[in-house]
């Protein structure tokens, strides 16, 4: 069975096929719902660490939150492109990590002399 779709989401034209795994739904294209599990991931690994700055308290938007190794050494991988990985790997390396706003995180970087 095929399907001319439009997510409900982006607007994207697609056509859905049952018999395939494509990824796509009836109400959502395959793009959106890799986005939205990628954001869901990144919601959980915030509520982890607090839901908020842990230098100032930010916590109104967490698209504005990030993840700061404390250590670079200890560093074993970015978190920001670790969306792939389990929650069990992810947990362990926000345990090396501070959870901070845009302004904190840019203030430390600036503030140790690195490049971001």
């Amino acid at each position: 069975m095929e399907l001319n779709c439009i997510c409900i989401i982006c607007g994207r034209k697609y056509i859905y096929k049952s018999s395939e795994r494509n990824g796509h739904s009836k109400l959502k294209c395959n793009s959106c719902k890799v986005n939205q599990r990628r954001f869901n991931k990144k919601f959980r690994l915030i509520n982890y660490k607090g839901g908020k700055c842990e230098l100032c308290g930010y916590d109104k938007n967490i698209r504005v939150l990030s993840f700061h190794h404390k250590n670079k050494k200890e560093k074993h991988f970015n978190i920001s492109g670790a969306h792939c990985r389990s929650l069990e790997e992810l947990y362990k390396e926000l345990d090396t990590c501070y959870l901070l706003c845009a302004n904190c995180h840019l203030e430390m970087h600036l503030s140790q002399n690195l490049i971001i």
